[in-house]
């Protein structure tokens, strides 16, 4: 048999528990981050009578026609 810890072993330890706290924790305030963050782009680029509109527009749209370059792409690939 092999040498280690039981799945009983896993559970009695506080430490899983926590680990699985971090995890919802950082999904929740990931996820509501990036929803906001995402919904004041869409804002942005849906509202033609808002002040710098076309600055927030022009920053969103010329972000899209770079790549993350070689390397990245690369690494994507490969895995």
């Amino acid at each position: 048999m092999a040498q280690g810890l039981h799945s009983q072993n896993v559970f009695e330890d506080d430490r899983i528990f926590r680990s699985y706290g971090n995890t919802i924790l950082y999904t929740v305030l990931g996820t509501t981050i990036s929803l906001s963050i995402t919904a004041m782009g869409a804002y942005a680029l849906s509202a033609k009578r808002m002040i710098g509109h076309k600055f927030f527009s022009m920053m969103i749209v010329f972000t899209m026609f770079f790549q993350g370059g070689m390397i990245p792409t690369y690494l994507v690939v490969k895995s």
